[in-house]
């Protein structure tokens, strides 16, 4: 049986090489707002990724694709009217980021495509201890305590910074 390791190793790999392709698509269409959707639509790729290499019981594998996939086409549809009611006028949020990293902006964009990769595969693992038959609760406390504390000394030192540039 894989360990929870295995699993987000192979999550990570697997929604890495999605967002490569979609970040080559997003290059030849001048369109960056397709990752929203590559983003909504990696979760069913990573559940069916987990379930296909961890074996645990099949009713609860069963409703867990089912939920998270139900969520997924719902939320993949929606960014995905969106995207392409404006194409091939960009999102005006990741026109501005072109603006602002360019001229290396697909290099940035690159970079950009996979931190969604990561937040994906972070978000994915409560559906990979579940396949494990681990209770996706008891991480929840540890991995809300770091974030917590992440995001705390993040907003801390940005407004230091900004205190101390003004």
């Amino acid at each position: 049986m894989p360990t929870l390791f295995t699993l987000l190793a192979a999550g990570l790999a697997a929604a890495c090489l999605l967002m490569l392709v979609v970040w080559m698509v997003a290059v030849r269409v001048r369109n960056a707002g397709i990752v929203d959707v590559a983003w909504a639509a990696s979760f069913p790729v990573l559940v069916g990724l987990y379930a296909w290499l961890a074996a645990g019981w099949p009713p609860r594998t069963a409703l867990v694709v089912v939920m998270v996939a139900l969520w997924s086409v719902r939320l993949t549809w929606h960014l995905s009217r969106r995207v392409w009611s404006h194409h091939p006028v960009e999102d005006s949020r990741y026109a501005a980021l072109r603006r602002d990293h360019a001229p290396g902006a697909d290099r940035w964009f690159f970079w950009f495509f996979q931190a969604q990769a990561v937040a994906a595969v972070g978000l994915s693992l409560p559906m990979a201890l579940a396949r494990l038959g681990a209770d996706p609760a008891l991480a929840s406390g540890p991995v809300a305590t770091v974030l917590q504390d992440i995001l705390s000394v993040a907003i801390y030192l940005g407004i230091a910074s900004t205190i101390l540039h003004w």
